[in-house]
């Protein structure tokens, strides 16, 4: 659903749906073979890792649809349902893909970011949560790919992917049932000794992590703004409710 405001969402189903909670679970299970989901009840808090060479098909539940887990995917069950997780890095949690968001990613080339020049871009975040009987959290991410290609014999300009680097700005963002805002960015400076970035949190600013910038000589890279790490709280066994959220910016928001 397309929202542009937070201080009321007509229409909203209910009940409301069930929010996914992330799972963290040090021994995944590998499915190597025919995968019939078993009762929700006696694996609740495990995590399973597709392993049988074809996608596996978790069943819908209460307004979440069916999902297509590709082999080495995971996914994971809170004690209601099934749904697809994604590792973070290398620990042993894992957050519901459903919750994945990419608000936006531009790319950075010699035209775009040259020598000498400065890029800036801030956005004020909106959270809210409606009808919910849990918490929750989720992370505000801002991060640098770097791009790769194909190379070899006979093989044309193309895009391979990016590799990412240590996140510019992960911002966590408590949510409730109450709307917040939050200004976050970050500023690019392309200078004769490298690059140079900076956090722009909260009014504040902070100089990058270290690996979160491109080397000198790299000159086509994307920075991306993304949703990620959602959770609700642990004491509560079925968490539902809806969330909103709106990424505006920043000057506009504080002239209205």
């Amino acid at each position: 659903m397309f929202i542009t405001t937070l201080k009321t969402v007509p229409n909203l189903p209910e009940p409301p749906l069930g929010l996914l909670p992330a799972v963290h679970d040090a021994t995944v299970t590998d499915i190597a073979s025919a995968w019939t989901a078993p009762e929700v009840a006696t694996v609740a808090g495990e995590v399973f890792r597709n392993s049988a060479g074809s996608p596996i098909v978790l069943p819908e539940l209460e307004g979440w649809p069916s999902v297509k887990i590709r082999n080495g995917g995971h996914f994971a069950c809170d004690g209601r349902c099934f749904y697809e997780v994604n590792r973070h890095l290398t620990t042993n949690s894992f957050y519901p893909a459903h919750f994945e968001r990419t608000l936006f990613t531009v790319s950075m080339t010699p035209r775009i970011l040259p020598m000498n020049g400065t890029i800036r871009l801030e956005r004020a975040f909106a959270f809210r949560l409606f009808n919910n009987v849990s918490n929750a959290v989720w992370h505000v991410i801002w991060e640098i790919g770097l791009r790769t290609s194909l190379a070899g014999s006979g093989i044309g300009p193309n895009l391979e992917g990016f590799d990412w680097l240590v996140p510019l700005v992960d911002q966590e963002i408590v949510l409730t049932d109450i709307e917040t805002w939050h200004g976050l960015g970050v500023v690019i400076q392309n200078t004769r000794t490298g690059y140079v970035g900076t956090q722009l949190t909260y009014e504040r600013t902070i100089g990058a992590p270290e690996g979160s910038m491109p080397p000198a000589d790299e000159h086509d890279f994307v920075l991306r703004c993304r949703l990620s790490l959602f959770d609700t709280e642990d004491s509560v066994t079925d968490p539902r409710g809806y969330v909103a959220y709106t990424a505006q910016d920043i000057k506009k928001q504080q002239e209205d």
